[in-house]
């Protein structure tokens, strides 16, 4: 039988918190900015905000520092093939 969590109620020991090599950024999306997400998460085919803000992320990283056409393809590709085998039919 599974555990069931409640929302909102941290979970983690203090000690495990030391060894996490990663970091949560809050930040504050106006209209615009909500409307761009939308429209990259039909782009690139992922149902989740925070996955298609990373990879937009690490999108605009290889813009700048790295050869772009084949990563983006991947992206999506992976993204298609991920979403097949979940069930997702279609983002929205």
């Amino acid at each position: 039988m599974a555990v069931k969590k409640q929302p909102f109620v941290n979970y983690t020991l203090e000690e495990d918190k030391l060894d996490m090599k990663s970091i949560v950024k809050t930040i504050r999306l106006n209209q615009k900015d909500q409307d761009m997400i939308r429209r990259s998460k039909l782009l690139l085919q992922q149902p989740k905000d925070t996955s298609t803000m990373r990879q937009l992320m690490e999108i605009g990283y290889y813009t700048l520092h790295h050869s772009l056409e084949g990563h983006i393809l991947k992206k999506i590709l992976n993204n298609l093939r991920r979403n097949k085998r979940l069930g997702i039919v279609e983002v929205e």
